[in-house]
């Protein structure tokens, strides 16, 4: 029996089917989590279908969805671009196109045959010929090619504007506070800002911890409870990452870190 050539890897679904696909998942599940075989089914995939994890791993590879946990208690929910780009519905779509030219060129194989071919003037026998060399599967290599070049038609700028994944992301803050309205009514009013006097005077209810990190611009305080539930932490959790993109804006330059959380 001969060896299987396994290719490495690549997104099956087109960036344009990646749009449906999440439109799909937001209709069903909107900001929350959903197990893998519920999430499927909202793509008309039954839960072991391998379609359905087909679809997933393009989804993650486009940075549109998210995934934690694993086997029968791996989630999946959207990121917070492929949000931004479900709650953006004006008639300008420069935000939105923005979005999917980030996320059309962030699968590395698509990324390398951009950078190797920028002026995008290129044959399919010469992309069949590189992929090949690659080690891809020539049986593999007719959809990825057809996947580039549907990614093609979303991007817009250049190759340095496009893998600049820190860019200043304005023109959301609106979406991000729809999000921020989205995550309230499911989880309380977690997102309310308090002074530090307000922080202080809750402490009075229960144990309450603090640590502060000094920086050269002055001090970050957080003041969290001694105990805390798992669906309190995750919110939290939640809260951080918003806070982390906010307190970005206003930070210049470029390559600024992204926030990792990892268990």
């Amino acid at each position: 029996m001969a060896k299987r050539h396994r290719s490495p890897a690549y997104p099956a679904l087109k960036i344009s089917d990646a749009v449906k696909r999440i439109n799909q998942f937001y209709d069903a599940e909107t900001i929350n989590a959903a197990p893998v075989k519920v999430a499927v089914t909202h793509w008309g995939y039954g839960e072991k279908s391998s379609g359905g994890l087909t679809v997933i791993a393009s989804l993650k590879a486009y940075g549109l969805l998210n995934d934690e946990g694993t086997g029968a208690n791996r989630m999946v929910s959207l990121t917070p671009d492929a949000l931004n780009y479900v709650y953006d519905t004006r008639d300008d779509p420069s935000d939105r196109n923005k979005i999917l030219s980030k996320a059309a060129l962030r699968p590395k194989i698509l990324r390398e045959l951009f950078d190797k071919y920028p002026n995008s003037q290129v044959s399919d026998g010469s992309l069949d010929f590189y992929l090949k060399q690659q080690g891809y599967n020539p049986n593999a290599v007719s959809d990825i090619i057809k996947v580039y070049r549907d990614a093609l038609n979303y991007v817009d700028g250049s190759a340095e504007t496009i893998a600049d994944e820190n860019e200043h992301e304005g023109g959301n803050s609106q979406f991000e506070e729809k999000l921020k309205n989205d995550v309230t009514k499911l989880t309380g009013n977690m997102f309310k800002e308090t002074s530090h006097s307000d922080a202080l005077k809750s402490s009075g209810d229960q144990d309450m911890k603090q640590d502060i990190f000094n920086i050269e611009e002055g001090q970050i305080v957080l003041q969290f409870p001694v105990e805390m539930a798992l669906e309190s932490f995750e919110d939290f959790t939640d809260w951080l990452i918003l806070q982390h993109r906010k307190i970005g804006r206003s930070v210049e330059g470029q390559n600024k870190p992204k926030l990792e959380i990892k268990d």
